[in-house]
């Protein structure tokens, strides 16, 4: 019961603050990602690139993924950028790095010194969040954070630090979220890279099946 009661509390709190938002946002969000990508396609020019990537260390790219999306920047051009820049192996351990490591400092911070200044700010929002009392309530709250649409990801991790969801649950659930987003992106990336239209595109539709898929399974879940 407690569980559910968090749940449902979360869930009302997210909905909340993505309803208004959800489909003005992904719209906004898939356009200029859409123009942004067919306007590096048209201006391509392979021996830059090269020079890019000659000059690029991995440890500098894969610090600034981990740090920059902590404070808001948005991940997505990160794993474009990384499959084009280190292929997909290289691109996909980095971002894994990347990513653990952010959700380590999200979660520390959310749980630590902004925690109490977090919540004052949700609240005078008009946003309120409970407590989680068990392992369960963490891992719901955690996974319907994650599928919430219309939500910064990086929001999405700290409000689930800041209702208390423990490291031994949040990590995990970000990181099977993260990754699967990452994968085709990355493979994205290096496909632009590779100027292989055919791949390109069947990668672009599997990012907006799986984004749908998102979106269905909160649905689904909100509904139980």
């Amino acid at each position: 019961m407690a569980a559910d009661a968090v749940g449902a509390n979360a869930e009302g709190e997210m909905t909340a603050w993505s309803t208004n938002r959800e489909w003005p946002r992904r719209t906004a969000v898939l356009a200029a990602l859409a123009l942004a990508l067919v306007a590096l396609w048209a201006v391509w020019n392979r021996d830059a690139v090269m020079a890019w990537k000659a000059g690029m260390s991995p440890l500098v790219y894969f610090s600034a993924m981990a740090l920059l999306p902590a404070i808001g920047a948005p991940v997505t051009p990160f794993f474009i950028v990384a499959g084009a820049t280190f292929g997909v192996e290289v691109g996909l351990l980095g971002s894994a790095f990347a990513m653990a490591v952010n959700a380590w400092i999200c979660h520390t911070l959310a749980t630590g010194p902004l925690r109490d200044a977090a919540r004052r700010l949700m609240n005078r929002l008009g946003h309120r969040l409970p407590e989680v009392e068990t392992g369960r309530d963490a891992l719901r709250l955690t996974v319907m954070a994650q599928l919430t649409p219309g939500v910064p990801a990086f929001l999405k991790n700290y409000v689930a630090g800041v209702a208390g969801a423990p490291l031994s649950v949040f990590f995990p659930v970000v990181m099977i979220f993260r990754l699967a987003y990452a994968a085709p992106l990355v493979l994205l990336g290096e496909s632009i890279f590779d100027h292989d239209l055919d791949r390109a595109t069947v990668v672009g539709a599997t990012v907006l099946v799986l984004l749908v898929a998102v979106g269905l399974a909160y649905r689904r879940i909100k509904r139980t």
